[in-house]
């Protein structure tokens, strides 16, 4: 259509032209403006056909408007001549545009039938040689894994200073890499002048650098150097710009065509591999139509298993999810018998936990079990599965309408929990598909079982050291009296641990030639008033297990109490193991603590009371070292009775009692007749052990709750409380009546006592007082027998 628009349009203005213009002063002019003004520009801008239509129709209706204006011939002359000028450079213009599209389309068709960028770069060279003869161009290609150039031009060219060797040029402070960054071109006319410029046509005056870019993506520049100064111009910078604008398209062809091949590649050997699982799969389903029902059958087994697996995960405790795994595998997976049996915790026993379906008795308990396949799993851990029962030899046959069975063991990275037994009354009617799914359920059921021991051993744990905390605590922040102690390490232990039975002894050493005696002051299942009876009745029998830890200073865990030969059972219940740690510190064993459990002891269990005892070991011998103290500093060193502090002491505790209570109280002072003349006779030595042995004499005659003491030299005291002054006098008639047949030997003078009691309320209402009077009495009494005497 564009060769026929230059006559077409010449045609249209030339007749308005006509028209317009005919019988007027214009008229001669005007037809020759619309030729001048778009004869050459139709020219230029159609082809070869429309600029020959445009010359016939000149040719044809420049005579008809010369003819119709009146025109001289002599004025139509130069119109043709002018017109064949213009026509004439049109001409020329549009071959020269030609030529040069010519030599671009020739180009970007060779760099287009490239089959890579390095292909591609040759015709791009040669191009530019083309439009600028006198110059030497490069295509740098920028390597973004070595970042550096690598130069393509012709040989030789490009070999200047700033080129490597192998026609790479480095990423740096140089023009090439400036236009790469920054995307903008840069022409140099003296590169002597350009602090950038490096080396690369020896010899180079001036510099051309355009970036090949396309759509954002760099791909490197275009160098082109000449060795004329100032030899590129603005259409040289426009011609190379839109060239490497072309260049960049082709690039981004090029790679998207090398990633589209390699695509294709994979999609030929993708396509390949798909023909052959295609050819696999139709033989496949031609199987799978066949079992269309069995796999529909095991999708639903597989989502009942789902189903079972997360009802299991969701349970709480083991008491619910031992049926409920039982019910599960019946009701969803359509066994006829189902059987659990596990262990509560790993230490404990394997036994029947849950059953759906008939019950046999031997089942109920397993140590009764003959050999079979269920003892078998439980040895092995191995599963067992029979498809046809009455043909396995190791079928212990329990139900006579069972035909095939599968037992799977429950294990887990610890060892063996239990084990789980399904049955079905059709020969066949469990097969390994079952076993499958079976083996999950147990994974999962081990599982849960590690958690939930993990979790109840952790809880344990947190529960010991919190106990532990607590009796320290307690220990540490009271007024330490050691029977307050164990009876608050009894109620912590049976609140916390559960066991059957726990028993806090004292260990008070015997007399000569006799052994330790068991003193319980506190237990769990024995009342406080019966703790008496039950320690004497442990000493008579041996001290059992109890008497063996303090023996051996070490902790005895006994697992099994009807194996061994020391254990004394003084209760009702009935236990299985016992644990025995002894307190004890420096060599010394100062208490015992007990336990009884029908679950055995771990390490865990030793361990925890190994500190437990440790602390309380510490805390009974500082005590010990405390009260030792106290009884050195109230303690008459010679007698070994009480001294004036702790008389002292106690008068003021006895008031106390009294003023709270009101109950009565004695004081008897005693002083020994004429003890002068022993000292003086036979010397205080020999008086000392006079002494030691009148003391001994007042403490064996009185009761254990009385106080007996020295206020010094010669003289004593006694404190009876809840004693009236009747009783009291008794005391001292009868003391009177015994002294009679006491001596020392070694001693010829007898040995005799004068005495003075006070009665609180009775006498006074103070203590102090009392000891006065008793003191006077005493003295008053001495008078009367002097004068007897």
């Amino acid at each position: 259509m564009q060769d026929w628009w230059g006559g077409v349009l010449l045609l249209v203005f030339s007749t308005a032209g006509l028209l317009l213009g005919k019988g007027t002063v214009y008229g001669a002019s005007m037809f020759p403006i619309t030729l001048i003004i778009l004869f050459p520009t139709v020219s230029i801008l159609a082809s070869r056909r429309a600029g020959a239509i445009l010359l016939l129709l000149a040719s044809l209706f420049l005579p008809a408007y010369v003819y119709l204006s009146g025109l001289p011939i002599a004025t139509a002359i130069p119109l043709y001549v002018m017109i064949g000028a213009m026509y004439g450079i049109s001409k020329f213009l549009w071959r020269r545009t030609s030529r040069e599209m010519t030599v671009f389309l020739e180009c970007i068709h060779q760099v287009g039938a490239a089959s890579g960028i390095e292909e591609a770069c040759l015709p791009a060279l040669d191009l530019i040689h083309r439009l600028l003869s006198d110059s030497s161009p490069s295509i740098a290609l920028f390597d973004e894994e070595k970042c550096v150039f690598q130069l393509y031009c012709k040989e030789e060219e490009y070999c200047g200073e700033g080129v490597d060797p192998d026609g790479t040029l480095p990423l740096g402070d140089n023009v090439c890499s400036k236009v790469y960054k920054t995307g903008d071109p840069i022409v140099i006319d003296d590169v002597k002048r350009h602090s950038l410029y490096v080396e690369g046509v020896p010899g180079a005056r001036s510099e051309l650098v355009v970036p090949i870019i396309w759509r954002g993506q760099k791909y490197g520049v275009i160098n082109v150097e000449s060795k004329k100064p100032g030899c590129f111009s603005n259409a040289d910078l426009r011609s190379i710009r839109f060239f490497a604008a072309i260049l960049g398209e082709v690039f981004s062809h090029l790679k998207v065509e090398s990633k589209l091949e390699r695509n294709i590649c994979e999609l030929e050997r993708a396509n390949t591999a798909f023909s052959s699982t295609k050819k696999a799969l139709s033989c496949a389903l031609e199987v799978t139509r066949e079992q269309k029902e069995n796999l529909e059958a095991l999708l639903k087994r597989l989502r009942d298993l789902f189903d079972i697996v997360k009802a299991m995960s969701l349970c709480p405790s083991l008491d619910s999810l031992f049926p409920l795994i039982a019910q599960l595998l019946s009701q969803r997976l359509g066994y006829k018998n189902v059987y659990v049996f596990s262990r509560r915790s790993f230490g404990g026993e394997i036994t029947l936990q849950s059953s759906v379906g008939s019950l046999p008795e031997e089942l109920k308990d397993l140590k009764s079990l003959g050999r079979g396949v269920l003892r078998k799993v439980l040895e092995t851990g191995e599963s067992y599965l029979m498809t046809d029962v009455l043909k396995d030899p190791n079928y212990l046959n329990l139900d006579n309408e069972v035909r095939s069975e599968l037992i799977v063991p429950v294990m887990s990275n610890n060892g063996l929990w239990g084990a789980i037994a399904v049955d079905d009354d059709h020969i066949g009617g469990i097969t390994r598909q079952d076993e499958e799914l079976l083996g999950v359920v147990t994974s999962h059921l081990a599982l849960e079982l590690e958690n939930k021991e993990s979790f109840a051993r952790l809880s344990r744990e947190l529960n010991r050291l919190r106990a532990l905390l607590d009796i320290v605590q307690f220990v540490s922040g009271e007024k330490f009296d050691v029977t307050r102690v164990a009876n608050q390490v009894v109620k912590m232990f049976s609140s916390v641990f559960c066991y059957e039975k726990i028993t806090f002894f004292l260990v008070e050493e015997g007399d000569e030639g006799k052994p330790f005696f068991l003193k319980a002051l506190a237990s769990n299942f024995v009342e406080t008033e019966a703790l008496s009876s039950f320690s004497q009745k442990l000493y008579e029998s041996g001290g059992g297990q109890v008497s063996k830890a303090v023996e051996s200073q070490r902790i005895i865990n006994t697992p099994n109490l009807k194996q061994s030969p020391f254990y004394v059972n003084l209760s009702t219940r009935i236990t299985t193991s016992q644990l025995d740690i002894p307190i004890s510190f420096a060599g010394k064993v100062y208490a015992v603590i007990s336990m009884e459990s029908n679950i055995p002891f771990d390490r865990s269990d030793e361990d925890f009371f190994l500190i437990l005892s440790k602390h309380l070991g510490a805390l009974l011998a500082l005590q010990s070292i405390i009260e030792e103290t106290k009884r050195k500093a109230l303690v008459d060193d010679l007698t070994e009775l009480w001294n004036r502090r702790y008389l002292t002491i106690r008068l003021a505790e006895e008031q106390s009692r009294y003023d709270r209570n009101g109950e009565p109280a004695c004081v008897v002072m005693i002083d020994m007749r004429d003890f002068k003349q022993v000292n003086d006779r036979y010397g205080h030595f020999v008086g000392d052990r006079v002494l030691k042995a009148f003391s001994a004499f007042i403490s064996h005659a009185v009761r254990a709750e009385d106080i007996v003491g020295r206020l010094g030299g010669d003289e004593f005291l006694i404190v009876l409380p809840g004693t009236t002054k009747n009783q009291a006098l008794l005391l001292i008639k009868r003391l009177k009546q015994e002294t009679v047949s006491f001596s020392v030997p070694g001693i010829e003078c007898p040995i005799w006592a004068d005495f003075g009691v006070a009665s609180v309320p009775e006498d006074t209402l103070s203590f102090h007082e009392a000891l006065r009077i008793a003191d006077q009495r005493m003295y008053e009494e001495k008078i009367r027998r002097k004068d007897i005497d």
